[in-house]
């Protein structure tokens, strides 16, 4: 009899551990779907942000090239209204670092191929390479003008606050009162925003346009020829009168080729 039950006993027991082992092995494949689905729904939502990002910056490229196309017209429409002076004026003899030519009455400028020892006066810059001002500023209104840039390998174009550091200014950024871009050669072209912010140098660049509206703080450059903006300097407060400058930033034979305030043509 007790070995009957025995017999019994070992035969419910080789059920039970079949049974365990049958739910063990479910339980695993359960957690192996479980871990195989993390895998998979990680590697979706992987791609998925990978392709959201793609589609993000797709959209900003396209907004970017939207807003310039609006702004570019924006400006052109403006160009044949009478919102903005269209600014004339002289390069300012007193501002240079050295010495230099300047012809047809004050409209452009070029180095004078030696330096010259000249009073230290305080409208004079006296760092770097001849750095000029116009003869006039403004402090108020939109006014704009152009600078024959052709075949110059080095220049600065912009506004500076009058009140400017001009014995040694280390930092050219709207903190310390420059508005400028700059194309310092070997490729390399920036706007002085702080941290600079590099541009895309047109190999066909031979005109820049200069627009500054006083009342909403913005300075914008343009290829004149393209009629595409190059930078915008914006959200300022111009507490004081601003100067168009201008810099010759080498004065090498290689850039013999004078800076010149253009006429303003409507097209």
């Amino acid at each position: 009899m007790a070995e009957m039950i025995k017999t019994q006993l070992g035969k419910k027991k080789t059920v039970a551990d079949g049974m365990i082992q049958t739910r063990q092995q479910k339980i695993q494949e359960i957690q192996n779907s479980v871990e195989a689905s993390r895998t998979d729904a990680g590697m979706a939502l992987s791609r998925n942000m990978h392709v959201m990002s793609a589609v993000v910056e797709y959209i900003k490229r396209c907004q970017a090239q939207l807003n310039e196309v609006i702004e570019t017209k924006h400006f052109s429409k403006m160009m044949h209204t009478d919102s903005f002076k269209i600014w004339r004026s002289k390069f300012w003899s007193h501002d240079q670092a050295g010495d230099h030519r300047q012809e047809r009455n004050g409209k452009q400028v070029a180095g004078g191929g030696r330096m010259t020892n000249l009073p230290n006066i305080p409208q004079r810059f006296a760092w770097g390479a001849p750095n000029v001002l116009a003869k006039e500023g403004f402090s108020s209104g939109k006014f704009y003008y152009e600078v024959q840039v052709k075949d110059r390998t080095q220049w600065k174009l912009g506004v500076v606050k009058q009140s400017v550091n001009r014995k040694g200014e280390k930092r050219l950024v709207p903190q310390t009162g420059y508005w400028m871009i700059w194309l310092k050669g070997e490729g390399q072209f920036i706007a002085t925003e702080d941290p600079w912010v590099d541009l895309h140098k047109r190999e066909t660049l031979q005109k820049v346009g200069i627009f500054v509206d006083c009342e909403a703080g913005q300075v914008s450059f343009y290829d004149v020829d393209a009629r595409v903006k190059i930078f915008t300097f914006t959200g300022y407060y111009f507490a004081e009168k601003l100067s168009p400058f201008f810099s010759l930033c080498s004065d090498t034979c290689k850039n013999s080729t004078p800076l010149i305030i253009a006429p303003v043509k409507y097209a």
